[in-house]
């Protein structure tokens, strides 16, 4: 991996930039900040199907306030004074604020997009999944790692798997983008809603997932995955979960989407989600 694009507006920031920074660190990839308008104008924006994925049009600036200059200007200098106390090779992509469209557009030439999980600093949408995340994981042409809220040294890494072909890509693209994690356990975690995985296959998930970590695992639970998927989750702390897509054609395969941003509102732990 040579380059990963820090997305940064919520009130989480520092620990974003913080996690931006040890992912930077173990991995030698260069940083790029870029500080996200909070805003969609209402009237020119809109959500549209395109090839199965949603994507955004017409998003466009606001005049920001005197306000929001200065906390980006604070949030500007604790990015550079974080990484340069850390060591981290760091540029800004702007010394302004830039919209989403212009996020998605970047998001063709870097290796992963790492971002919080809220966007806005509305305090009464405070620890909400914000639609403007939404629209990232549908339109971002790279994986995207969703930043918990206190972020933590990765060691295990929680595949969720169910045979299909994103939810291998998703642990393809992990494994090729962080080989620097090969030392900690790599868990497949199947859940079981009736059709279980062949043996056979299993098998080949875990020989292959065998030549990249020194410990893997294979886990089967059995029951709805919208309940099992977060019974299996709850206990775990230093752990990266790896999804194959956010969407309802195939993140259904896993859980309803008021799941998904139930997982998304109260995560304890990074989450890598990317689609085929």
């Amino acid at each position: 991996m040579k380059t990963i694009l820090l997305v940064l507006n919520g009130p989480n920031f520092a620990n974003t930039i913080a996690f931006g920074c040890y992912l930077s660190g173990i991995t030698r990839a260069r940083l790029v900040g870029v500080f996200l308008c909070d805003k969609i104008s209402e009237t020119t924006s809109a959500l549209k199907e395109m090839y199965g994925y949603s994507y955004v049009e017409g998003i466009l600036a606001e005049d920001l306030p005197d306000r929001t200059h200065e906390r980006m200007e604070q949030q500007i200098g604790l990015f550079k004074e974080t990484c340069r106390k850390k060591g981290i090779n760091a540029t800004m992509y702007s010394n302004q604020r830039v919209t989403l469209k212009e996020v998605l557009a970047e998001s063709r030439f870097v290796d992963l997009i790492v971002t919080d999980s809220v966007f806005s600093n509305d305090k009464s949408r405070e620890g909400l999944p914000d639609n403007m995340l939404k629209i990232l994981l549908a339109g971002a042409e790279c994986p995207v790692l969703i930043t918990p809220f206190k972020p933590s040294p990765i060691e295990e890494i929680v595949f969720c798997y169910d045979g299909s072909e994103a939810a291998f890509f998703a642990m393809k693209q992990l494994v090729y983008l962080l080989p620097e994690l090969d030392e900690v356990k790599a868990t497949v975690l199947e859940v079981n809603s009736g059709q279980i995985i062949e043996e056979n296959e299993q098998l080949q998930v875990s020989d292959w997932l065998s030549r990249h970590y020194s410990y893997t695992e294979f886990v089967i639970v059995s029951g709805k995955p919208e309940v099992e998927l977060f019974s299996y989750l709850a206990p775990k702390k230093n752990t990266l979960v790896v999804m194959g897509a956010y969407g309802r054609s195939i993140l259904s395969r896993f859980f309803q989407e008021s799941k998904a941003d139930k997982l998304i509102k109260q995560l304890a732990f990074p989450l890598f989600i990317t689609h085929h």
